[in-house]
């Protein structure tokens, strides 16, 4: 019975911890701006940046802008808001795809 008890205060303490870590990301959160390039949605997000460019599936939108402005992409502050709680297990259980350019072959 102990056992049971210790395993439900450690869960208890585990949810408190991502309230906590969910809170600290929401306040990173600048609700005045209103727009956010992929750099800026990764470090809010606290993801490599690497990482998510070499996989639009990791990318807000599943790599879809909602914008692009002076030939950058952006997206809004609510797709941004939406894509920080996405985990890998939400994720379309979908193949990377690697394009391909036309180079030399």
């Amino acid at each position: 019975m102990e056992l049971r008890f210790k395993e439900l205060d450690d869960l208890v303490r585990e949810v408190a911890s991502l309230r906590e870590e969910l809170a600290s990301l929401k306040a990173k959160i600048n609700p005045s701006q209103e727009w956010y390039d992929l750099k800026q949605a990764c470090q809010l997000k606290g993801v490599n940046y690497n990482t998510v460019i070499s996989n639009h599936r990791y990318q807000p939108n599943g790599g879809m802008e909602d914008a692009i402005i002076c030939g950058r992409r952006w997206w809004k502050h609510e797709t941004i808001k939406q894509w920080i709680q996405v985990t890998d297990e939400d994720l379309p259980k979908v193949k990377n795809i690697q394009l391909v350019t036309g180079g030399a072959k």
